[in-house]
């Protein structure tokens, strides 16, 4: 089965999603993601292999929790006492159909530019967006890979 573009709210309601206007490479806008779950993002990586995205300051809002998004993202090592608020984003990855040797030039160009101190890591997606041509969602996704890989060690 075909995963799907999916926003989940706290109600328990899911709704499959499309981007408003698709990028050079199709995809989300950063705007367009922070839009719909109302704030900052912040990204996680579902069981199921899509990328996820919550607010990052949920929390901190009091927004409502959602237990189904929690339902959905799988057993991903959280803590038990952590849970996701507010409207929950899961999307396809498109890293997915990268090959490796895209994905390590990735990679690459975003640990050099963590080790020049260009940028805080969660403001390199228009890095990437100038340097490779990927469209913001694109970007995103592949940061989001690159820190889920430094979490992981």
């Amino acid at each position: 089965m075909k995963k799907k573009n999916e926003i989940v709210y706290p109600n328990g309601s899911v709704e499959e999603i499309k981007p408003d206007r698709l990028g050079e490479n199709g995809g989300f806008s950063l705007a367009q993601l922070q839009s719909l779950v109302g704030g900052y993002i912040e990204c996680l990586k579902a069981a199921d292999g899509r990328t996820v995205y919550i607010n990052e300051e949920g929390k901190l809002k009091g927004l409502s929790a959602n237990p189904k998004a929690q339902e959905m993202l799988g057993d991903i090592g959280l803590s038990p006492l952590d849970y996701l608020v507010g409207n929950v984003l899961f999307l396809t990855d498109t890293s997915e159909s990268e090959d490796g040797a895209v994905q390590t030039m990735h990679f690459n160009y975003l640990e050099a530019l963590r080790e020049s101190g260009a940028t805080n890591m969660w403001g390199a997606a228009p890095y990437l967006v100038r340097k490779f041509g990927v469209s913001d969602g694109e970007a995103g996704d592949i940061l989001c890979a690159w820190m889920q890989q430094h979490r992981d060690g």
